[in-house]
């Protein structure tokens, strides 16, 4: 594929995302962050993660942006980073809805956002990509620099993704025993490490707030059939010792919702981890759907049903 066609196939991507905008720039006076963000920009309050106030400054003081311009500004961002992780048209179709869906979030909890996409493009495109490593750790310590969050999110996947790397040697089932085992007690203890984190530096505000309820039944359930789908393609692919980037968008998956399960009792945590995994969806569907393996490209065609269901009815997001 050429360069020039390259270039028109994302431009096209990102024009289709713009057609969101309105969706994306979420109504000010329903969001209260927007007031903050705006106080803190005008007075430069430093306030923020410092990767975010760097860029912050950067439109302030070099492009003398005014609040709204710079507000845009990090809406077509968010737009750009969408369109580069999902290169695929399949994938970009299939995740359409699903920013829609999101296109509340994305257009307030703004840091989040642009970290969280940030993360993803590296984590799962810059390998395949033949990025080096270099280019890896500056672009997750930008995501970590815009979100502090994603520094965990990180070391725990690294964690996963290490186990299902070093254990080639073992008997079928005591490797796949030994990465459930990990997933499931790693992701339970992480989410209460940043669940603690959360609870001493958040605003006393939030604390006891409905950010602190149990995540609904109905997501936990939804984020468990991902889990059993991730758990049973990660078994056939630890089964025939297969060598694929699709293993990485499989334990991040499972991670996720691993993470998502462990941390239902903090509705803003399990919230947050669970908007991350509906960005991994479209590409951990079409990982499966391409698989070497045909009981893979089953799960495939069952998760495709499962998340297009999702998406229609609006369970999740009612």
């Amino acid at each position: 594929m050429t360069s020039l066609l390259k270039i028109t196939k994302y431009v096209v991507r990102v024009l289709l995302l713009l057609l969101l905008f309105p969706l994306l720039n979420y109504d000010s006076s329903l969001n209260p962050d927007i007031g903050n963000y705006e106080i803190n920009y005008e007075k430069s309050k430093w306030s923020y993660d410092i990767g975010f106030e760097i860029v912050g400054a950067l439109f302030r003081h070099v492009l003398d942006f005014s609040f709204e311009q710079y507000w845009i500004s990090l809406l077509v961002i968010v737009c750009l980073l969408l369109a580069a992780l999902y290169r695929n048209l399949f994938v970009f179709l299939l995740a359409y809805p699903n920013i829609i869906f999101q296109a509340t979030f994305l257009g307030t909890q703004i840091r989040f956002a642009i970290a969280i996409l940030v993360f993803l493009n590296i984590v799962l495109l810059a390998g395949s990509a033949g990025k080096s490593k270099l280019t890896r750790l500056c672009g997750l310590a930008v995501a970590a620099s815009m979100h502090f969050s994603i520094v965990f999110y990180y070391i725990f996947y690294r964690i996963y993704l290490l186990i299902v790397h070093k254990i080639k040697g073992f008997s079928v089932g005591v490797r796949f025993s030994l990465v459930a085992l990990v997933v499931s007690v790693a992701a339970v203890f992480g989410s209460y490490v940043i669940a603690f984190a959360f609870q001493v530096l958040a605003e006393d505000n939030y604390i006891g707030s409905a950010y602190f309820e149990r995540k609904s039944f109905v997501s936990t359930i939804y984020v468990l059939c991902i889990f059993c789908l991730m758990w049973l393609a990660l078994k056939d692919y630890i089964r025939e010792s297969r060598n694929s980037a699709n293993i990485h968008t499989i334990v991040l998956a499972l991670f996720l919702a691993a993470f998502v399960i462990g941390s239902s009792s903090v509705a803003l945590l399990s919230g947050r981890t669970l908007i991350l995994l509906s960005f991994v969806e479209p590409i951990a569907i079409y990982a499966l759907l391409r698989s070497e393996s045909r009981f893979c490209m089953w799960l495939g065609v069952v998760y495709l049903m499962i998340y297009l269901s999702k998406n229609l009815l609006g369970i999740i997001y009612a």
